[in-house]
């Protein structure tokens, strides 16, 4: 049976929530661009483009169903940040080397 004193947390509970909330930015949006095709990278037909939040590049990668590896085992590059001018700005963007989460392997 619930006390006044544990009436009282839930209600600071709740209302500190809603103040955090109510004054927490809006989250930061950058660019993500897409080439699937690496060996016609030039090709702007082959890029696309998405806009996503800040710090959830991991979960778009998974939801891609990509994963991260070596340059040299990629079939598809990412490359996220800040733009300017249509160009990716130095220091705010990063490359992803991804390639297909590849099926879990046959037992015989």
């Amino acid at each position: 049976m619930a006390t006044i004193l544990d009436n009282l947390r839930k209600d600071t509970q709740a209302i500190t929530r809603a103040c955090i909330r109510k004054n927490m930015p809006p989250p930061k949006m950058i660019k993500a661009a897409l080439c699937w095709n690496l060996a016609a990278i030039d090709a702007a037909d082959n890029w696309t483009e998405r806009t996503i939040a800040s710090g959830t590049q991991k979960q778009f990668i998974k939801q891609l169903n990509l994963r991260r590896c070596k340059k040299s085992e990629a079939q598809v590059l990412m490359i996220a940040g800040e733009k300017q001018d249509g160009c990716f700005i130095k220091g705010k963007s990063k490359r992803y080397w991804l390639r297909p989460i590849e099926d879990q392997p046959k037992s015989i």
